[in-house]
């Protein structure tokens, strides 16, 4: 086990029981192996093997989800936690398992059924916005961060409680009720993840709010020509340089890339309050530009030349906390395919990045 596991559990000063959900005889020795050692690691973890034949009614106690063979049941004084057999391995074609990750799993949710409270990411809806992949949620719960969804039409407000407001490809405009609220929200300290992509549709109250953070659209295509900050011969899937900050230094210690499809500009405003900061992260090379006419791909003049930023950080200290912000222009930064060539990396440039916030 790792040092952060044996830190972890090491630690905890209430009881933690991890229940193996599998019938007689048919347990998986990995997992016996490995809560064997969480077992050693201290006086506060106990396991206990569970057959669902003999026990049919032990997991509803608990959960009323389905719960397959080999999961893991993770039980702490006020909360619960399923680790699925399917978060713990990843099956390729053919049922042959690539990759393991019962510490990561096991740790992160005695880690979650042990904390006081867990962050809450609040997600936008009403606005068309893209639906979070099972992978990513995966990973946001595996973070402790719990997700709820926000219908702001009808609630009014962001609520007290919400650790992040997340705005994930919404292709219609706020209303100015909605940007009304979410503007209080960021002015009392609040903290917003936005994701957009090219659209023509012209959103006037989300350009408003953001542009009081000095930070606004830069609508059109951009085509990289440089071919180490792209995939070769796809000039739209950019590969785009890192700045060192927080978010992104794990990924660059790593040697890691993050891939942005058909991404448009955000241009950092001149005029904004001087008690905004903001930091572009990711930026594409000067060999770049911008188009608003695909019709053809080639330069033309009046296209927009670069370097042009497709990630970037805002902040604010206010009275009541300081109000962060980060940005991202690609619509397909989160989708399993996309987010597959690059190793997760997508995935963790945006958890990087909440964890920032």
């Amino acid at each position: 086990l790792s040092a952060q596991t044996k830190e972890i559990v090491g630690d905890l000063d209430e009881p933690v029981s991890l229940y193996l959900i599998a019938p007689q005889g048919e347990e998986d020795e990995t997992l016996v192996r490995l809560l064997e050692l969480y077992e050693n690691l201290s006086d506060q973890i106990t396991v206990e093997y569970i057959d669902p034949v003999l026990s049919p009614d032990f997991v509803s106690q608990y959960t009323s989800n389905m719960v397959s063979d080999n999961s893991i049941l993770v039980a702490g004084e006020s909360r619960v936690r399923v680790v699925r057999n399917s978060d713990l391995y990843d099956y390729e074609t053919g049922g042959v398992s690539s990759y393991f990750d019962g510490e990561g799993q096991i740790t992160s949710a005695i880690r979650c059924v042990t904390t006081e409270g867990l962050s809450t990411l609040y997600v936008l809806s009403g606005h068309g916005e893209s639906e979070l992949t099972e992978e990513f949620q995966s990973a946001l719960e595996k973070e402790g961060i719990q997700i709820q969804f926000l219908n702001l039409a009808g609630a009014g407000q962001v609520p007290e409680d919400g650790d992040c407001l997340f705005l994930n490809v919404p292709v219609s405009d706020l209303t100015q009720e909605e940007e009304a609220a979410v503007s209080t929200y960021l002015q009392n300290g609040g903290k917003m993840l936005l994701i957009t992509g090219i659209s023509a549709v012209q959103q006037p109250n989300l350009e408003l709010l953001l542009s009081g953070y000095g930070l606004g659209f830069q609508q059109g295509m951009i085509l990289e020509t440089n071919g180490s900050y792209c995939i070769p011969s796809y000039p739209n899937f950019l590969l785009p340089q890192m700045s060192s900050d927080a978010i992104t230094n794990p990924l660059i210690q790593e040697d890691g890339l993050v891939l942005l499809p058909n991404a448009h500009g955000i241009e950092i405003l001149e005029d904004h309050r001087e008690t905004v900061e903001v930091k572009a992260l990711l930026k594409t090379s000067p060999d770049s530009y911008l188009k608003t006419d695909t019709s053809t791909l080639s330069y033309e003049a009046g296209d927009l030349r670069g370097p042009l930023n497709v990630m970037v950080a805002a902040s604010e200290e206010t009275s009541y906390g300081e109000t962060k912000i980060v940005w991202a222009s690609s619509s397909s930064l989160l989708t399993g395919e996309i987010d597959e060539m690059v190793g997760g990396n997508n995935t963790d440039l945006i958890l990087n990045s909440l964890g920032w916030m």
